[in-house]
């Protein structure tokens, strides 16, 4: 998923003429939030550490 979200930063930011409105609010509304989720888990496990 990591890697996903590089390769739309590099879509977005060099090709953002070609880039689809809705797959990015869909992005923007669905994943990012589970990738909070994610990324908190990870922070709270290197706290613990």
């Amino acid at each position: 998923m990591y890697t996903c979200c590089s390769e739309l930063r590099n879509r977005i930011i060099h090709a953002h003429d070609n880039v689809n409105d809705v797959l990015i609010w869909k992005i923007a509304t669905k994943d990012i939030p589970v990738l909070e989720i994610d990324v908190n888990r990870i922070l709270e496990n290197e706290i613990d550490e």
